[in-house]
């Protein structure tokens, strides 16, 4: 079945349980409202630093894309976005200092660390403030990297920071920064992302759809309980689920999609996993 026999059959102008960072469809949960909120502070405050964890799958790249696109609104600031922390200590920076148009290949570490402060006070003096977002960060385990980050969020341009740096990752991205106390005292806000509960799954589904030009009932009470128990409130993975319930209910000509629906694809996500 193409996709655009689906979206007909549920009379939806576009998918509505895609998992990409689209600003459109984000879901403020009472969680992601305040996370988001505090991030803004940290940022507007020139704070050295902020650390968002959270569950794999409860939406912190979502947050990321929502939060740039914030920044972007303004000419206030300057940011850098490291989606892949998968790097050296050196692929670090040099990433750092390619965003910020700073023409240093071939330098050594320390010529690169100067070369991105002339960059960031060169920033500041212009009356704008780089922020420094690391997706992902549960990733960055080379000590090495983390003293870079340490190191950069050091540096100030007379009584403010040259950048916040903003670190987003999993759960035992905490047990990283907790193993460098002189690093940890640096982040202004610690932040967990909690699950969604199920009355904030229900609100999420009937987002998502009216997004997407939807009715908001194509989902029975029943079937959205049963979503909210089979992901544990991830949203990744209740758009996992939602979106497969559609096509096999849609396969079947239902009306709505049922707890029955619901269960049949939850159990074949259950034996996948294995």
């Amino acid at each position: 079945m193409e996709g655009t026999e689906l979206l007909r059959y549920w009379d939806l102008k576009e998918k509505p349980f895609e998992n990409t960072c689209d600003p459109r469809f984000f879901y403020y949960s009472p969680y992601h409202k305040e996370a988001l909120v505090r991030l803004v502070y940290v940022i507007k405050e020139n704070k050295a630093g902020a650390l968002l964890a959270g569950d794999y799958g409860t939406g912190k790249t979502t947050i990321a894309s929502e939060l740039l696109s914030e920044i972007e609104k303004s000419d206030s600031f300057r940011s850098v976005y490291i989606s892949n922390p998968l790097l050296t200590s050196r692929e670090l920076i040099q990433e750092i200092a390619y965003q910020l148009g700073v023409k240093k290949e071939g330098s050594s570490r320390p010529e690169l660390r100067r070369a991105i402060g002339e960059a960031l006070r060169e920033v500041a003096a212009g009356d704008q403030h780089t922020i420094i977002i690391v997706d992902e960060a549960h990733l960055v385990t080379r000590k090495e990297a983390l003293e870079e980050l340490r190191l950069m969020m050091n540096a100030q341009f007379g009584n403010r920071f040259l950048s916040t740096i903003i670190m987003m990752g999993q759960l035992e991205m905490r047990n990283i920064i907790d193993a460098m106390p002189q690093f940890k005292q640096r982040f202004a806000m610690c932040y967990v992302l909690k699950h969604l509960d199920e009355k904030e799954t229900a609100g999420y589904i009937e987002h998502r759809l009216s997004i997407a030009g939807g009715r908001k009932e194509i989902f029975t009470g029943e079937a959205c309980s049963l979503i909210h128990s089979s992901s544990g409130g991830r949203p990744r993975q209740i758009n996992n689920i939602c979106d497969m319930s559609l096509l096999v209910a849609c396969m079947r000509k239902a009306e709505r999609v049922d707890e029955g629906v619901v269960r049949e694809v939850a159990r074949d996500f259950a034996e996948e996993n294995r």
